[in-house]
C-alpha cells in the first residue's frame, strides 16, 4: 500500500508543480508575519474552492489527479448506485408478492406486554416484528425492549407470549405462508449483500466484522426456516436515547471527520445488550440495503483517495498551490460523496421539512410543462461543442435521428453512469416500495406522481441529447486513440460537464447546505456547472497555449459556451425584437444589442450566487417598469410571497370583485400550488394569457401566436 500511495504522490506532486510553474510554493507566514492582504487572499481563495466542481479541476489539473483523485469515488459511486438499485429492486418484487394480502387496520395483541399492543399501522409492522425472530440477538432485543418477554435468574429469555400471538395470527389467517416466505426471502436478500461488506471491511481493517447467526426455526405452518438477519433499530420517538446514540454514531462514522470522510459502517459492530423498542417499519429494509451497499462500494475509494490527500508531499503540494483547496474543495466533496447526500441537517429537523417543501413545491409550480425552459436545453449542445468537436456531434446527431433507440440503448449498456441517470428509477423503486406499505389515498399517490414527474418534459429533453453529447465525445476519444474504457470516461465527462448534474459527488461545496440556505440556491446549480467548464477550458487554454496562441481557442469558448447559449435563450423565452419594443422611435438596433450584450450579462452575473439578483435589480431601476423593481432573492422565496399575497387577498376579498386581472389568476392558482404540491404553473400561465388577451392587453394576430401565448404566459 504504501509504494502505491508514494507512486501516486510523485505523479501528483509534479502536476501541481507543473501547474505551479515549476515550484512547490509556500504558505502565508513563513517570510514574514501574516497580513491582512492574506486573510483576504485566503478568503477570496476559500469562496472560488467552495464553488468549484471538482471534476473539472481534475480535469484542469492534468490526467493524474483524474486517475487517483476523481476516478476512483465517481466510479466507485456509478457501482454503488447500480448494485444498490439491484437490492432495491428484489426488495420490491418480494413486497408485490404479499401486496395483495397487506392490510392496514390496527391489529390488537393482548398477549403482547403488561396492557397488550397495539400494531397502528397494521400486518407490516407485524411482519416486520417476525423478521426480528431470524436470530436471537434481533428476538431478545425485539421482546425485551419492548416489554414482550422476561429473563429468568439464568438469563434465559421467556418467549411464551411472543410465541403465543405469532400463532394467534397463522389461526386466523393474518399471516400466511407466503407471508413467511417473504421473511425467508427478506433474510436471504440482506445475505447476499453481506458478502461485498465484509470484503470491503477487510481491505479497510484487515479483519472481518462479526457476523449475527442465524437461528433456524419451524413456523406456525410446519415449514422449517433457516432464519437470517435484519438491522435492530431503536424506534426514535419511544426512544429519545437510543435516537441520540444513532446520532452520535452518524457523527463518528458517516463524514464529518476531517481525516477520513465515511459511508458508516455501525451495521457492522459487535452487538450489545442494550434492549430499547425497535422500530417496526418495514420501509428501513431499503434504507439498510443503501447504507450496506454505501460501506461496499464507496467507502473503499473515499478511503484510498483521504490518504493520497493525507500523504505529506501531496498534502505540502497542494496546500502551497491553493491553501483551501483540501479544506475547502476536497474532503467536503469527499464526504458529500461517502454520504450520498447534498442537504446537510440543519438544526431542527422540522425546519429542514418545511423549507424542503417550499423548494420542492416552488420548483414543481415553476417547472411543470414549462416549455420555455425544455427548448432552451437545446442550447447545451453549444456549450457541448467546447468539449466535443462540432463534427462529432453532428455525426452523432444524425445517427440518433435515424435510430434513436437503438443509440440510446448501446449508449446505456456501455454507460452505467449514463443509464442510471437517464432511467432514474432509484426514486421509481423507492415510491413503489413506500405505496405499498403505507397504502396512500388516490389523492397522495396523485401527488407524488406530479411530484415525480414534474420535470417530465425537461428529462425528456435531457434523454433525446445526452447520448447524442456521450457518442460524440466517446467517437472523438477512440478517434484519438483511446481505448473503451477511456472512452466511457471522456462520454461520462461531457455529459456531467456540459449538461449539468445534480449527484452529490457532481457539486460544489457551496451547493451542498442546509435546507434552508438552498432555498437562495434553487437553480443555481447549472450556472455554477457552466462557469466551472468554461473558466478551467480557457485557463487550461491559456496555461497549454500562452495567451497569443490561445485567442481563436478563447474566442470559441467565449461564442459557444456564452454568447450563443445565453442569446438563444433569451430569443426563446422573449422573442424577437421587433418595432413594438422600439419605444423610442430610432429602430431596433440596440434592442438587438440589448438582448446580446444583456443576455450574456445576465449570465455571467448568475454564475456568481447572489450578484446576479443584485445586477437584475440593479438593472431593472433604471428602466421605467415599477412591478419589477424588487430584489428576487430566489424562486421559493419568489412562490412563497405570490402565495401569501394570494391569500391574504382571498382572505380580504379583493379577489374578483371587478375585472378580472391576469396577477389574481396566477396569484390563486400559485397558492394553490404552493399550498397542495399540484403543478399550477402552467395553468397559471395560460390562464394569466387569456385575462390579458380578454382584457385587450394581448392581441395575438393569429392561431400561431394564440397557441405560443397559452404556452409561455406571453
Amino acid at each position: 500500500k504504501k509504494v502505491e500511495i508514494d507512486a501516486a504522490a510523485d505523479e501528483l506532486v509534479a502536476a501541481v508543480m507543473a501547474n505551479n510553474g515549476g515550484e512547490q510554493g509556500t504558505l502565508p507566514g513563513y517570510s514574514g508575519t501574516t497580513t491582512t492582504a492574506d486573510d483576504l487572499r485566503v478568503g477570496a481563495l476559500g469562496i472560488k474552492s467552495m464553488l468549484t466542481r471538482v471534476e473539472q479541476w481534475a480535469d484542469f489539473m492534468g490526467p493524474a489527479f483524474k486517475r487517483f483523485i476523481w476516478q476512483p469515488v465517481s466510479e466507485a459511486v456509478t457501482r454503488y448506485r447500480v448494485r444498490r438499485n439491484e437490492m432495491v429492486k428484489q426488495y420490491r418484487d418480494l413486497l408485490k408478492t404479499i401486496e395483495p394480502d397487506l392490510t392496514f387496520h390496527k391489529i390488537h395483541a393482548p398477549e403482547l406486554g403488561l396492557g397488550g399492543f397495539t400494531f397502528n399501522a397494521g400486518k407490516s409492522e407485524v411482519l416486520h416484528a417476525i423478521l426480528h425472530s431470524g436470530n436471537e440477538s434481533n428476538l431478545r432485543k425485539l421482546l425485551l425492549g419492548r416489554g414482550w418477554a422476561t429473563v429468568d435468574a439464568e438469563g434465559n429469555l421467556d418467549t411464551s407470549r411472543w410465541d403465543a400471538f405469532v400463532r394467534r395470527m397463522a389461526d386466523e389467517g393474518v399471516i400466511t405462508r407466503n407471508d413467511m416466505d417473504f421473511v425467508q426471502g427478506v433474510w436471504d436478500l440482506l445475505e447476499t449483500v453481506k458478502g461485498d461488506a465484509q470484503k470491503a471491511h477487510r481491505e479497510l481493517y484487515g479483519y472481518y466484522f462479526n457476523e449475527v447467526t442465524a437461528t433456524p426455526f419451524v413456523d406456525p405452518f410446519g415449514v422449517e426456516r433457516r432464519g437470517g438477519y435484519v438491522p435492530a433499530l431503536a424506534d426514535g420517538l419511544s426512544s429519545p436515547d437510543a435516537m441520540q446514540k444513532r446520532e452520535q454514531e452518524e457523527l463518528l462514522h458517516a463524514g464529518n471527520s476531517f481525516m477520513f470522510p465515511s459511508t458508516g459502517k455501525g451495521f457492522t459492530q459487535a452487538r450489545v445488550e442494550y434492549n430499547r423498542p425497535l422500530e417496526l417499519d418495514l420501509r428501513t429494509i431499503g434504507s439498510h440495503l443503501d447504507k450496506v451497499t454505501r460501506f461496499a462500494y464507496i467507502e473503499p475509494a473515499v478511503r484510498d483517495v483521504g490518504k493520497l490527500l493525507l500523504n505529506k508531499r501531496v498534502s505540502r503540494a497542494l496546500n502551497g498551490y491553493d491553501q483551501t483547496i483540501i479544506s475547502q474543495m476536497l474532503n467536503p466533496w469527499l464526504q458529500r460523496a461517502a454520504r450520498q447526500t447534498i442537504s446537510v441537517p440543519g438544526k431542527n429537523r422540522w425546519a429542514d421539512k418545511f423549507f424542503n417543501g417550499l423548494r420542492s413545491r416552488s420548483g414543481v409550480v415553476i417547472m411543470f410543462a414549462n416549455v420555455v425552459n425544455t427548448l432552451q436545453q437545446i442550447t447545451g449542445f453549444s456549450v457541448a461543442a467546447t468539449k466535443v468537436p462540432a463534427p462529432m456531434l453532428l455525426r452523432a446527431t444524425y445517427r440518433m435521428v435515424t435510430d434513436p433507440k437503438r443509440m440510446s440503448a448501446e449508449a446505456a449498456a456501455l454507460s452505467p453512469w449514463l443509464a442510471e441517470r437517464m432511467a432514474g428509477q432509484s426514486f421509481e423503486m423507492q415510491q413503489e416500495i413506500k405505496n405499498i406499505l403505507v397504502n396512500p389515498n388516490p389523492v397522495v399517490k396523485g401527488n407524488e406522481f406530479l411530484k415525480h414527474n414534474a420535470y417530465f418534459m425537461q428529462q425528456a429533453m435531457q434523454n433525446m441529447m445526452d447520448p447524442i453529447i456521450w457518442w460524440g465525445a466517446y467517437d472523438n476519444a477512440v478517434a484519438k486513440g483511446a481505448n473503451q474504457r477511456d472512452a466511457i470516461r471522456a462520454g461520462d465527462e461531457a455529459v456531467r460537464t456540459t449538461q449539468g448534474t445534480f449527484a452529490p459527488e457532481d457539486v460544489s461545496a457551496f451547493e451542498s447546505n442546509t435546507a434552508f440556505v438552498r432555498l437562495f440556491t434553487q437553480f443555481y446549480g447549472y450556472f455554477n456547472m457552466l462557469a466551472n467548464t468554461l473558466g478551467l477550458e480557457a485557463k487550461k487554454a491559456v496555461r497549454d497555449m500562452g495567451y497569443g496562441a490561445a485567442t481563436p481557442r478563447l474566442l470559441f469558448i467565449w461564442f459557444a459556451g456564452l454568447a450563443l447559449p445565453a442569446v438563444v435563450a433569451e430569443i426563446i423565452a422573449r422573442g424577437l425584437p421587433d418595432d413594438e419594443d422600439d419605444e423610442d422611435g430610432d429602430g431596433v438596433l440596440d434592442e438587438w444589442l440589448a438582448l446580446f450584450f444583456g443576455s450574456q450579462g445576465r449570465t455571467l452575473a448568475a454564475m456568481a450566487p447572489g450578484v446576479g439578483q443584485g445586477v437584475s435589480l440593479a438593472v431593472n431601476l433604471t428602466d421605467d417598469k415599477v412591478y419589477n423593481d424588487r430584489l428576487s432573492i430566489s424562486p421559493g422565496m419568489s412562490m412563497a410571497e405570490t402565495t401569501i399575497r394570494g391569500g391574504v387577498n382571498l382572505l380580504q376579498g379583493e379577489v374578483f370583485d371587478d375585472r378580472l386581472t391576469k396577477a389574481e389568476v396566477r396569484d390563486t392558482l400559485t397558492l394553490i400550488g404552493m399550498a397542495t404540491g399540484a403543478p399550477t404553473g402552467a395553468v397559471a400561465r395560460a390562464g394569466g394569457y387569456l385575462v390579458d388577451v380578454e382584457n385587450g392587453r394581448a392581441d395575438p394576430e393569429n392561431p400561431v401566436e394564440f397557441a405560443v401565448g397559452l404556452t409561455t404566459g406571453r
